[in-house]
């Protein structure tokens, strides 16, 4: 009688573990990655717009701009990769890249490169705050 209590309690928690573990994976298109790649993908973007604004104009301020948010946004990816709801260093990063972009873009009128980092941004946010929420009624 206590074995079946024992089981029947460790099912239990073994289902409520599975629920929580499945959140904690990373999906792209129903696909398991073991990273998240829409979020490497923009640290990516941001990088090479920093290197295209210094080979191009030479900005040394848009070089480091973009390295500095594009290592951000590598970090965090890193932890997002550890544990699929952690995405607070990314939507902190992402929010701060947006709200500077979006300046630019408003005192310029110029859809690239502002416009461009400023949209991927609010995407980004957008999909961060969508996995906090998914997360928080689990």
């Amino acid at each position: 009688m206590a074995d079946e209590v024992n089981d029947d309690a460790h099912q239990k928690n073994s289902g409520a573990n599975t629920s929580v573990a499945d959140n904690k994976i990373n999906r792209l298109f129903g696909l398991t990655v073991p990273f998240d790649v829409l979020s490497v993908l923009l640290g990516f973007i941001v990088i090479s717009g920093g290197l295209v604004g210094y080979l191009k104009a030479g900005s040394i301020p848009s070089l480091v701009a973009g390295l500095v948010f594009g290592i951000l946004i590598f970090i965090g990816s890193y932890f997002s990769s550890r544990d699929a709801t952690n995405v607070y260093p990314l939507l902190v990063t992402c929010v701060i890249l947006f709200g500077l972009m979006a300046w630019r873009f408003l005192k310029s009128y110029k859809f690239m490169p502002a416009g461009l980092v400023a949209s991927l941004s609010g995407i980004m946010i957008l999909r961060y705050i969508y996995i906090l929420v998914l997360n928080r009624s689990t």
